[in-house]
Parts: C-alpha cells; sequence; structure tokens
C-alpha cells in the first residue's frame, strides 16, 4: 500500500561530520509531490533552543582545543628552553659589576648576587657625586640673592660675592629700621 501512495524517494549528499551530520530525504507523494509538514511554534522554539546549545558546544570544544595547543605549545618551549640552558630557566649572563658568569632567576636581573647590586650603586652614586662636584669638596648651590649656581668653600654658605653679601645686609637692615619704625609708631599711638 505505501508503495502505491508514494511516487518517489529523493535521498540527499550527508553534509557535516560525525556529531554534526545531516542528511536531507524527500518523500514525493502521488497526486500530490512533495509534502513538508509544518512545524508548530513550539517545535521551531525546541529547534531553536537545540541550535545555540550546539553552538555552544562547538565554541567550548574550540576554546578547549585552543587551550590543549596553547599549554603543549607553551610546554615544548619550555622543555626546549630548559634544555638550551642547562637546566635553567633563562640563559646565561654577565655580571655588569663583577664580570662573573651566572644563570638570572628573572627576566630583569643584571648582577650576579645582592652583594655586587648594592657595590655597582654605592659605585655610581660616588661617579656621579664627583662628576657633580669636580674638585669641589661641597655641592652646589644657587646664591639667595642673584640665583647664580655656586661652589662653596665651607658647607655654610648661602651667597656667591662679596657683592651679593653687602646687598643682603643692606636689606636686613632695612628691615630691622623699618620695623623698629612702626613698633615706635604704635607705642606712640596708643
Amino acid at each position: 500500500m505505501a508503495c502505491e501512495l508514494i511516487d518517489k524517494i529523493v535521498v540527499h549528499e550527508a553534509v557535516g561530520k560525525k556529531p554534526n551530520r545531516q542528511q536531507q530525504v524527500d518523500i514525493y507523494y502521488n497526486f500530490i509531490g512533495q509534502f513538508n509538514l509544518p512545524l508548530t511554534e513550539e517545535e521551531i522554539e525546541a529547534a531553536k533552543v537545540e541550535a545555540e546549545k550546539q553552538a555552544a558546544k562547538k565554541a567550548k570544544r574550540k576554546t578547549e582545543r585552543q587551550r590543549e595547543r596553547n599549554a603543549a605549545f607553551r610546554a615544548k618551549a619550555k622543555a626546549e628552553r630548559w634544555a638550551a640552558n642547562e637546566g635553567h630557566k633563562f640563559a646565561k649572563r654577565v655580571c655588569e659589576h663583577c664580570g662573573k658568569e651566572y644563570y638570572p632567576n628573572g627576566n630583569k636581573q643584571k648582577f650576579c648576587s645582592p652583594e655586587c647590586k648594592k657595590e655597582h650603586q654605592r659605585a655610581e652614586l660616588e661617579q656621579k657625586r664627583f662628576a657633580e662636584k669636580g674638585n669641589h669638596t661641597f655641592r652646589q648651590k644657587t646664591c639667595k640673592i642673584c640665583g647664580k649656581p655656586f661652589w662653596l668653600s665651607n658647607g655654610q654658605e648661602v651667597l656667591c660675592s662679596e657683592e651679593c653679601k653687602a646687598i643682603n645686609r643692606r636689606q636686613k637692615q632695612l628691615a630691622y629700621y623699618h620695623r623698629k619704625q612702626s613698633e615706635q609708631n604704635a607705642g606712640e599711638a596708643i
């Protein structure tokens, strides 16, 4: 009886790989041709939800595979680096202070030990001080009156020359005179 109602069956080529493989089959009936059953709204919603779940699973599998590939690449690179550095994380370097070869503990390490680092910093500081001072014992200061830089002959000076010292003395005397005058005027007014 089924053979009398069905005119032909068309089987299409399969699409996709194992978990997502789909194959379309068309059934043509006698007198009406191909007949597609309309889907209800619940079936359409269920199909959408299922498609979203499948897409989420696919994306999750893809990210997991990418993580695995990245982890494998990092492990391989790490093994190669350790093999190249004789079992150490970083390549051999030369200490900037003492010139000894050493294996660093980090990427930015420049010295073989903390002692070398302290020695280098102290030497750099001394070199900077002597370059700044030249043959002078004390550091350079700026004059309070004229603002020019000058080298001190003792640690107490704040003025660069005799002229600046005379100007400073006159300013102090004038300030003292005006203060006394204002005190005298205030005393007479009371």
